[in-house]
Parts: structure tokens; C-alpha cells; sequence
């Protein structure tokens, strides 16, 4: 399973090298980007909290289904997809 605080964690170190980088940097645009970097690190950070927030507070979140919601089979039709799936215990996908 993904710890998604430790990934939460490293995005905002990153955001944090990024703001030290740009305020180190004699560029201006370098600066810029350094500083649209961090802001993009700290939303991903935020994200990823985000994410771990709401599965915790959700009932349903082992399923990720919406309340009210059924959980929909990959194959309606019952093809190759199904045997596949049943023969190896693995979900398949059939467009």
C-alpha cells in the first residue's frame, strides 16, 4: 500500500528546494519557474493528504464506490476477459 503522507512529505521538501533555488538563482525566469515548480509540488502535496482524508472518512472506500452507487463488473458480455479473470483471480479490463 502507498503511504501517501511520506509521498505528501517529499513534495513538500522538493517545494521547499524549489523556493530555496529560487531565491539563489540570478535569473529572474529561473526564479519563476523554481517558484511555479514549488506551488506545483505544494498542490500535489496537498493532494495526496487530500486523498488520504476523504478514503478514511468515506464508509465506502475499500469499494471506491459513491454512496448509492453498485459496483459494475469489468465484462458485461462474459467473453475471454471473464475466463481470464476467473483462472488467474485477477480483475480484467474489456472496453
Amino acid at each position: 500500500m502507498v503511504d501517501h503522507f511520506a509521498w505528501a512529505q517529499g513534495y513538500r521538501d522538493r517545494a521547499a528546494k524549489c523556493q530555496l533555488s529560487a531565491k539563489n538563482t540570478s535569473s529572474a525566469e529561473f526564479g519563476e519557474c523554481y517558484r511555479l515548480l514549488e506551488k506545483y509540488y505544494l498542490m500535489l502535496a496537498n493532494l495526496e493528504e487530500d486523498f488520504v482524508r476523504r478514503q478514511v472518512a468515506s464508509p465506502h472506500a475499500a469499494g471506491f464506490t459513491q454512496k448509492g452507487e453498485e459496483e459494475i463488473p469489468f465484462s458485461q458480455e462474459g467473453g475471454q476477459a471473464d475466463s481470464f479473470a476467473s483462472a488467474t483471480g485477477r480483475g480484467a479490463f474489456v472496453a
